[in-house]
């Protein structure tokens, strides 16, 4: 649970990533969501910041499966969609 006024679960997973250099986080940017969804890693009703936990885990799990960094999968997939014309707004 994070207690710091204005710090959301994504800035959190950003400063854990970032800053300590972990990959036991994720951090959901529109083109990890918008991928997810395009494969059906994530529910077009979810949300963020509601259900980040629940698809945070699930990103997770999806690059614990294909054996690669979470870090490694997001800019794999930043880099897809953005040649896809789906990329980062």
């Amino acid at each position: 649970m994070i207690k710091i006024p204005s710090i959301g679960p994504k800035t959190a997973s950003w400063i854990t990533r970032n800053w300590l250099g972990s990959d036991d986080v994720a951090i959901l940017d529109i083109h990890i969501i918008r991928a997810g969804v395009l494969i059906g890693l994530f529910d077009r009703r979810q949300t963020v910041p509601k259900d980040y936990d629940a698809m945070e885990a699930r990103f997770l799990e999806f690059a614990a499966a294909l054996q690669v960094r979470p870090s490694l999968l997001d800019a794999v997939m930043w880099r897809e969609m953005r040649q896809l014309g789906r990329g980062p707004v």
